[in-house]
């Protein structure tokens, strides 16, 4: 395994708690330049690369379209919507190989399955129409293409409106709580394994039910 991201003592740490076998590269997502040759990189540490797993992430929590900038409307689509394209197309080109059973996993949202206008949710509805077509166009190919859509979940993206360090965890869902970060990694975890390969092209949302429509009451 092989982590990646902007801040190398982070990933050092990472890496040491998670074991010997899981190896770490300093890269900056939003430099879509450097696409390609991180994942030369990669694949020289790596031997090969199966699964590539896009989740990199930014919101500016703008709460409406009066309030998104000029340059925060840039700064979010660079890193949630240019940035995964632009790897999504580096890997689909080392992918030409005709090897079978890899897969690329993106990390979308729950606010992507709803109408949005400020920039996080119109990238992540971006992020599910790009799936489907990826999928139906490399899938026979070898590379199967799908995404997850967490809900609400307590990471350093939403510290600034949810706190659960007292261990209140309720949120207004159909569960009435908030999800770990761990319980969407083992959504992942089974996606990118042999028992989901009848999955593709498919946004797996995991919100407890959260963005479901009732007609009744």
């Amino acid at each position: 395994m092989l982590i990646c991201g902007r801040n190398e003592s982070k990933l050092k740490i990472v890496s040491e708690q998670l074991g010997e076998r899981c190896l770490y590269l300093k890269h900056d997502v939003s430099k879509v330049e450097d696409s390609e040759s991180f994942l030369v990189k990669a694949t020289k540490l790596l031997g090969s690369i199966d699964c590539l797993v896009c989740n990199a992430g930014i919101s500016l929590h703008e709460c409406g379209i009066e309030n998104v900038t000029i340059e925060g409307y840039d700064t979010q689509m660079n890193i949630l919507m240019r940035a995964n394209f632009f790897l999504a197309q580096a890997f689909i080109k080392i992918c030409n190989d005709n090897r079978s059973n890899r897969n690329l996993l993106f990390i979308s949202s729950m606010t992507g399955n709803a109408p949005s206008e400020i920039p996080y949710g119109i990238a992540k509805a971006g992020i599910s129409s790009m799936v489907a077509k990826l999928n139906r166009e490399h899938y026979a190919k070898g590379l199967r293409v799908i995404a997850i859509a967490p809900g609400m979940s307590p990471t350093e993206l939403t510290k600034s409106y949810i706190d659960t360090d007292d261990g209140n965890m309720y949120c207004n869902a159909p569960c009435g709580r908030y999800f770990y970060p761990s319980e969407i990694a083992e959504v992942a975890t089974w996606l990118l394994c042999d028992a989901s390969r009848i999955i593709g092209g498919e946004v797996i949302t995991c919100d407890g039910g959260c963005t479901t429509k009732n007609i009744w009451h």
